[in-house]
């Protein structure tokens, strides 16, 4: 499981990933292959119900 580490208050980044744990029911980071950098992914309620 990835947990986002909330920066001290003098920091002028590193919220996203607090914001996004704070509002979706799971996410994850993946590594770019072949590239920099990272993917984030979020499952996110929309209220919406499924056809039964």
């Amino acid at each position: 499981m990835v947990r986002a580490v909330l920066p001290t208050g003098d920091e002028t980044a590193g919220r996203g990933l607090v914001l996004v744990a704070a509002l979706c029911q799971e996410w994850g980071v993946t590594d770019r292959k072949g590239a920099p950098g990272k993917t984030v992914w979020a499952v996110v309620a929309t209220g919406l119900r499924s056809p039964a």
